[in-house]
């Protein structure tokens, strides 16, 4: 999971979603998991500083009981939180809100992430468009001349996937590639930053305007 929730966002949280009933169910919960008994548990809280007996405990997990809800005072809520081992927004807050929020950042992230490959995109898109212009036959013979040695270099890298990806396809009940298509195969990769753009830069067509939302080049 990404980063935690920001005690504003989780004041936030409560404020909008705290309620005194989600202690009272979390009090029953906790307590069931650590298969303590009403008597464990106002035992501890009494030696936390909260002082409890069975019948406390016992209204607050049933507050629809004839006996009606027992409050829980903010030194208790507390008390709970400490026996328990949790925070007070994991007692005061619906199952997962928390979790929600970090959750829900995660996504907010990606999106900035996205904005940000698509702004580079563009500042790629126009350094792409300007070296295009100013090429020259002697620069662009040039360019081509690196774009060989940087492609072969490239296609070299992986030598070492070929056998495996042959053996794979077998295992798929495909035929087995013939070592002739290995150099087709290895250009079909996610190209090198500088092999891709010596490749924009010599090619007539524009680039892929599909490669700022995916974040990889499409050829």
């Amino acid at each position: 999971m990404g980063e935690a929730a920001s005690w504003d966002e989780i004041s936030r949280l409560i404020e909008r979603l705290g309620d005194e009933s989600h202690v009272a169910r979390r009090v029953r919960i906790e307590r069931e998991e650590r298969g303590w008994s009403q008597v464990d548990l106002a035992e501890r809280m009494t030696a936390l500083g909260s002082p409890m007996n069975k019948s406390s405990i016992w209204r607050i997990e049933n507050p629809e009981s004839k006996a009606g809800r027992r409050g829980i005072t903010i030194g208790e809520a507390i008390g709970f939180s400490r026996a328990f081992g949790k925070t007070l927004a994991e007692l005061l807050l619906p199952d997962n809100a928390i979790l929600d929020v970090e959750r829900w950042r995660l996504v907010l992230n990606a999106a900035e992430a996205l904005e940000e490959v698509r702004v580079a995109w563009q500042q790629y898109f126009k350094a792409t468009m300007t070296a295009r212009v100013n090429l020259t036959p002697e620069i662009a013979k040039r360019t081509e001349e690196v774009l060989g040695r940087e492609r072969a270099t490239f296609v070299e890298s992986f030598r070492e996937y070929w056998e495996p990806y042959k053996i794979r396809m077998i295992e798929a009940g495909r035929p087995a590639p013939d070592d002739s298509e290995f150099e087709e195969w290895a250009l079909r990769q996610q190209p090198t930053p500088l092999v891709a753009a010596l490749e924009d830069v010599l090619d007539e067509r524009m680039p892929d305007d599909a490669g700022w939302a995916t974040g990889r080049r499409v050829r």
